[in-house]
């Protein structure tokens, strides 16, 4: 699972609300936040049913077919 930034807003360097560290990206809320921090912040309280963005289920990567060399 991720979430969605689809609709992130930018600004001036700001602290992020989790790691201080100045960030440029905004939540939805309008908080310097980066992806990273948001995106533990919500594995590590997601049994808590709180969530920060919509979370988006992404693709689940398939395994390419092996090729059989050919000596």
């Amino acid at each position: 699972m991720a979430l969605n930034w689809r609709h992130h807003a930018t600004g001036d360097l700001r602290p992020c609300r989790y790691c201080r560290r100045p960030a440029f990206m905004r939540d939805e809320v309008g908080r310097p936040c980066h992806k990273v921090c948001a995106e533990q912040h919500e594995h590590d309280h997601d049994d808590q049913g709180v969530t920060l963005a919509p979370v988006i289920p992404l693709p689940t990567p398939t395994a390419a077919p092996r090729r059989r060399r050919i000596a």
